[in-house]
């Protein structure tokens, strides 16, 4: 999107309230359906589909802007249901997630072909043992055991075959 366009008057403000009655608003065919007492209703523990977002808003923005060749990243997202005394579904924090995405892009853009998701995945190998060493004594064993398992489970993807500068930090 040019520059020009993105500062004109009232566009933000479009923008913002455009994404505010997106979040709030069911559209018809993006959400769950569950079949009860011989009719199909909305499933009222699930959440609507991102398509809104995806599809209309980025057709909203489409005729603004101008395509272009650019890496990408993919982050997948799940979203857990909690039915003991829950109504709604529990979500990841979204700044949690945006965090990792713009690691991913910093890492993916800076590094050279073919290494950008490895460097993301050895970064995250390092951040997650620093935790664990500054926290283990007083974070209870569980938590430290499952974020173990995670860093363990990161370096087997890896599958690195030699020994890294920053692997002495892991271990």
């Amino acid at each position: 999107m040019d520059l020009a366009a993105f500062n004109e008057s009232g566009f933000l403000d479009t923008i913002a309230s455009t994404i505010a009655k997106m979040s709030e608003k069911s559209v018809a065919g993006t959400k769950s359906k569950v079949h009860k007492a011989g009719q199909e209703h909305n499933e009222g523990w699930d959440t609507t589909h991102s398509k809104i977002i995806t599809e209309l808003f980025m057709s909203f923005l489409h005729p603004m802007c101008t395509n272009i060749e650019n890496s990408q990243i993919q982050k997948n997202t799940h979203e857990e249901v909690m039915w003991l005394n829950a109504h709604f579904p529990w979500r990841r924090f979204p700044l949690w997630l945006f965090t990792h995405a713009v690691l991913q892009l910093v890492f993916h853009r800076s590094s050279f072909e073919g290494v950008a998701s490895d460097l993301y995945k050895q970064y995250m190998v390092v951040f997650m043992s620093t935790i664990i060493e500054y926290s283990y004594r007083t974070a209870p064993s569980e938590h430290v055991h499952i974020t173990n398992t995670k860093v363990t489970r990161r370096l087997l993807k890896l599958g690195i075959s030699y020994d890294p500068p920053w692997f002495p930090l892991v271990q």
